[in-house]
């Protein structure tokens, strides 16, 4: 059974994430209640915005295909750094012996002031999710209870930085809720990895 999240690394995304952002044009509103992946196979990158309003880029490592792997080069090199803790934690070890590439590298967007309702994720089950601008206006919260029962029960949570690099179990009831912050009016956007799928 994995634990709820861990901080794991604080990591320079050395990438251009505004030139990035303004070459992912359209926004698809996902009609699939599986939640399943949009797919389009011009290559051009897009928005899959799904009920809580939270968006996933599609086509992206198709789109930028370098930067990909320079995230990829970033989580190898933090798992080498990282190799030498005697007793990792169940998530810890489960980044430590995967393999990272490239294609599974993603970035989400997450409107500013958006209060994401307590939720599992459908198609995965363990993410690295690392800040990479506007991350800490928002405070996530993860339980283990159900999400009819989530706040009526106590709750773990962690405030991200730019740069902060936690691993999370989307399988445990999670939810988002935006702080007020001289980053409340800007989107945040993270830069996710899929370790464990559903």
């Amino acid at each position: 059974m994995y634990s709820k999240f861990q901080k794991i690394y604080n990591a320079k995304i050395d990438i251009n994430i505004d030139y990035i952002i303004s070459k992912i044009e359209k926004t698809v509103v996902s009609q699939n209640i599986s939640g399943n992946v949009l797919k389009d196979d011009t290559g051009i990158p897009f928005w899959q915005k799904y009920k809580s309003n939270i968006c996933f880029a599609r086509n992206f490592y198709k789109a930028f295909p370098s930067d990909c792997e320079k995230i990829a080069h970033i989580l190898r090199n933090i798992k080498n750094e990282l190799r030498d803790i005697t007793e990792p934690s169940d998530m810890l070890s489960l980044f430590l012996n995967s393999t990272i590439i490239p294609n599974k590298v993603n970035l989400m967007k997450i409107p500013c002031g958006l209060t994401i309702v307590p939720h599992t994720d459908s198609t995965r089950k363990i993410c690295v999710n690392i800040g990479i601008k506007n991350s800490n206006s928002a405070i996530t919260y993860v339980s283990d209870y159900e999400e009819k029962d989530f706040w009526n029960n106590p709750t773990e949570n962690y405030q991200m930085e730019d740069g902060d690099m936690y691993l999370l179990n989307v399988e445990k009831t999670h939810a988002v809720k935006s702080i007020v912050s001289k980053n409340s009016n800007l989107d945040r956007y993270i830069i996710t990895y899929n370790l464990l799928n559903r």
